[in-house]
């Protein structure tokens, strides 16, 4: 059983809808990746994350869609402390 956390949400609010993302991704592998064009960081990656979508009407509050789906790719570089303030 894979063990799943919590990796990072998103919010945009259109004049009429509102879009809420969340990545949930389980234990991935550390690839190199390019820091100022020489590849000596580190980027964290999974084939087997989750991504939940939902789609809310902003003036009902109905939601419009809501979905999850699996084995989606999930790639995290970068500062995460900082990307997700």
């Amino acid at each position: 059983m894979l063990r799943r956390r919590e990796y990072g949400s998103y919010q945009y609010d259109h004049p009429i809808y509102r879009i809420e993302i969340l990545a949930t991704r389980d234990s991935g592998t550390e690839l190199q990746g390019p820091v100022n064009g020489i590849m000596t960081g580190k980027i964290s990656e999974s084939m087997s994350s989750e991504l939940s979508i939902k789609l809310i009407d902003r003036k009902t509050g109905d939601i419009m869609f809501n979905d999850t789906g699996g084995n989606a790719g999930l790639e995290i570089c970068g500062d995460m402390k900082a990307l997700l303030v």
